[in-house]
């Protein structure tokens, strides 16, 4: 006679769990959403970070406090984050025109989509962070077709010999496997300060590549905005690509040329770079033994075998040689 009053006590005891047991959003790659009140705040920052009242300046970015805390799943590259560790507030990194677009929504409640990360230096002022941001209101409906625009991509403008940039901005800079924020490549980013090969430009997107620390190297599209970008030679030789000019079109040169090109400016960069530790100097050394041994001979041969060829003529007359 007791299963019904027994049943409905376990009912009702039940449902308020169930009820708070709201899903984990998770880390970078993947989408997360979030929603609270868009605050405009203040903070210490350099010299001390500690108080702009004795002399520190004056940080304002633009905050998410949550109602609730945030649950955030790990990954590969980050820890859980659990809801009892009360993180109920997101700092936001924004460029110029994210700044903008949600200046009008100040003081309001907004739901937010972007990638989350994990604070890592002392210009982070909350434990969670929200890069890519768009008010989910704002968030394109219509999905792209990555292999369509990586194949009209493939004819942009590049640059000969190619272009150096460095990582500038906050947070991770995720790779696209086409020049558009629907294309991007899961796991796949690189982090303020890091440098790479900057091959072509197309529509406020460059593709870069870049090499770790394992000489392995990687491709892709990123937001040209995050790059601090630039020829790869230093001297004035009066060549279009010193003057920030982009260069002739890939197709415009010979094949051989432009590899060459590539293998130039990836000789460049290991002779130039400085090794932090032993085991980096071995690999710089094995790299520039790999691309550097024997370019002389190879710009000579180019240089004879296209003597009455303009374009390339031109594109080689500002090497110099290294060996």
């Amino acid at each position: 006679m007791d299963l019904i009053p027994r049943a409905l006590l376990c009912l009702g005891l039940c449902l308020p769990t169930l009820a708070l047991a709201t899903p984990c959003q998770e880390f970078e790659p993947a989408t997360a959403r979030l929603e609270g009140k868009l605050e405009r705040q203040t903070h210490p920052g350099p010299p001390n970070f500690e108080s702009i009242e004795n002399g520190d300046e004056a940080r304002t970015g633009f905050y998410l406090v949550l109602a609730e805390p945030a649950c955030v799943k790990g990954n590969d590259y980050e820890t859980d984050m659990g809801a009892e560790q009360d993180v109920r507030l997101v700092q936001l990194v924004l460029d110029e025109a994210g700044y903008r677009k949600l200046e009008p929504h100040l003081g309001q409640q907004v739901t937010l989509a972007g990638h989350l990360f994990s604070a890592e230096t002392a210009f982070h002022y909350a434990p969670l962070l929200m890069q890519d941001v768009q008010r989910v209101e704002d968030q394109p409906t219509a999905s792209a077709d990555c292999e369509a625009l990586a194949a009209k991509a493939a004819d942009a403008p590049g640059f000969h010999p190619p272009w150096w940039g460095t990582v500038q901005g906050e947070g991770r800079l995720h790779f696209h496997s086409a020049p558009d924020k629907a294309c991007a490549i899961p796991g796949l980013f690189i982090i303020p300060g890091d440098g790479v090969t900057i091959y072509a430009a197309e529509n406020g997107w460059m593709q870069v590549m870049y090499i770790n620390s394992r000489g392995e190297d990687f491709t892709g599209w990123v937001d040209e905005n995050r790059l601090d970008a630039g020829p790869s030679r230093s001297e004035d030789d009066g060549q279009p690509e010193e003057r920030g000019e982009p260069a002739a079109a890939a197709a415009d040169l010979p094949g051989d040329v432009a590899s060459f090109a590539e293998r130039y400016a990836n000789c460049e960069h290991f002779l130039g770079e400085d090794p932090y530790d032993a085991e980096r100097a071995k690999e710089l050394a094995q790299a520039v033994e790999e691309l550097c041994t024997g370019i002389d001979a190879q710009l000579d041969a180019l240089r004879q075998r296209y003597r009455d060829d303009a374009a390339a003529t031109q594109a080689l007359a500002g090497y110099e040689k290294v060996e």
